[in-house]
């Protein structure tokens, strides 16, 4: 394996920490215009239920439209549930979404709208783990897409709607509050399969590299722009308002965009950036957009590598299981690259975990049965990769094996032997609780007798 790959999946985390900085919004609705269910002039209707140890209180605070309903809670003792309930009997279409308005402060906690039927045993959700309520006014669209069944039976899908929930279910915990307002609901043109290729419109093309190029689904064709001007763009139109979870750009090897942006559109008025970087090195990006729809797509390009235009090999639109969570998104990075590069749990295959720490401390890490070392609940992961002048040596050269010192004492060491170079990763927890700990790993060449090592620590 070469030295690109790893390149290669640092670029993908890159992409990852990039998009989430900016907010993908839904750039229009797709059908029929909504219908408001409730401004939240008042509380009526509204009830709230928490679980034990937990508190909610509801009231009516100034909105952007008027009033707007404020959910006051209290997750502090770490567990539990919150949430606030009204009927809604509404017959559901085979494509719909609802919408409101929201913004709130508090720690991260799982946000939840749940779609109950009119007998109270089935109950559908969109879950929203670790949620962080943003902290200005936001449209929220939840699609029939991203709604499924939480509990109940599961002979058929919900038709007739009995009634809403916002919940919220303790993650971090703590006291904080939300706020809704505008909650609507719209009816939309059922989804189709499969779809005609979009049509492309470039503002400058050379002859014979037309803009269909990038979107005919072949990696051997590919859409060139010509030389000049320096800034340039490339437009997708998808003949209506899709719903989609990011694209795979297949750069030209040669003239690609060094800086661009991507935006997205459902009238080709306004435009809302979806990513964007001044540091494109070409080759394959994934681009990571979490509850996208619009009709439009636009390559803004600033500055091509070589000053000599743009080209794209292809632009491949991802479905929405593409970013449903981070986790998937590296998925689905991941099981297109070579084994090793990623975490083995990435590529759906499974290792054992052992705890490791010194008695009596408040802090516990973990390692695992390839080497890989947590350094604390819910905290960072660090997993060994070797640089060698053969290349990077991961779990998948290696053979790996796992033992306890003296056979029975919690200090794991997990050892990798390839056929020119035998590791060994050790986590010794002999300090005092709350003191510095290392990880510490070493390697060396059965032929040479030069080491090579490197450690991490954690405070």
């Amino acid at each position: 394996m070469k030295r690109e790959s790893l390149d290669r999946a640092a670029r993908a985390a890159k992409l990852v920490v990039a998009a989430a900085l900016i907010v993908v919004a839904a750039s229009g609705r797709a059908g029929a215009a909504s219908t408001v269910l409730d401004h939240f002039d008042a509380v009526d209707g509204w009830t709230s239920a928490a679980s034990e140890g937990a508190e909610v209180k509801l009231s009516v605070v100034p909105g952007p439209n008027g009033n707007a309903l404020k959910v006051d809670y209290d997750l502090s003792r770490g567990r539990g549930w919150v949430l606030v309930r009204k009927p809604f009997p509404l017959d559901l279409p085979a494509n719909y979404a609802f919408s409101f308005q929201l913004k709130g402060e508090g720690p991260h906690n799982d946000f939840e709208l749940k779609l109950v039927d009119p007998t109270g045993q089935r109950v559908w959700w969109r879950k929203q783990r670790d949620y962080s309520f943003p902290s200005e006014w936001q449209r929220v669209v939840v699609r029939r897409s991203r709604i499924e069944l939480a509990w109940g039976t599961t002979d058929a899908g919900l038709t007739h709607l009995g009634g809403l929930e916002f919940a919220l279910a303790a993650s971090e915990g703590g006291k904080g509050s939300f706020l809704l307002d505008e909650l609507a609901f719209e009816k939309r043109e059922p989804a189709t399969g499969e779809r005609p290729l979009p049509d492309v419109e470039a503002s400058f093309l050379r002859d014979g590299f037309e803009g269909g190029r990038a979107v005919d689904g072949q990696l051997d064709t590919t859409w060139k722009s010509r030389p000049l001007p320096r800034e340039q763009t490339l437009t997708i139109d998808l003949g209506s308002n899709v719903e989609y979870g990011g694209l795979i750009v297949d750069w030209d090897k040669d003239d690609y965009a060094a800086a661009y942006q991507i935006e997205t559109s459902s009238d080709r008025a306004e435009w809302t950036p979806a990513y964007r970087t001044t540091t494109g090195d070409g080759g394959r990006v994934y681009v990571y957009m979490p509850d996208a729809e619009s009709r439009f797509i636009r390559f803004a390009m600033q500055r091509s590598s070589r000053g000599r235009g743009y080209g794209i090999r292809e632009i491949a639109l991802q479905p929405y299981s593409f970013s449903a969570s981070p986790n998937e998104f590296f998925q689905a990075i991941a099981a297109e690259a070579p084994p090793g590069v990623y975490p083995r749990y990435l590529q759906g295959k499974q290792t054992y975990w052992t705890v490791v720490g010194v008695p009596g401390d408040t802090k516990e890490a973990l390692l695992n049965t390839d080497g890989m070392l947590e350094l604390g609940r819910g905290e960072l992961s660090i997993e060994p990769i070797l640089r060698t002048d053969a290349g990077p040596l991961t779990w998948a050269q290696a053979e790996i094996t796992q033992e306890l010192a003296d056979g029975y004492l919690p200090i794991p060491t997990v050892r990798w032997r390839a056929r020119t170079s035998p590791s060994a990763s050790r986590r010794s927890p002999t300090a005092r609780p709350g003191a510095r700990s290392s990880t510490r790993a070493t390697a060396s060449r059965t032929s040479a007798p030069t080491t090579r090592r490197c450690s991490s620590s954690s405070r």
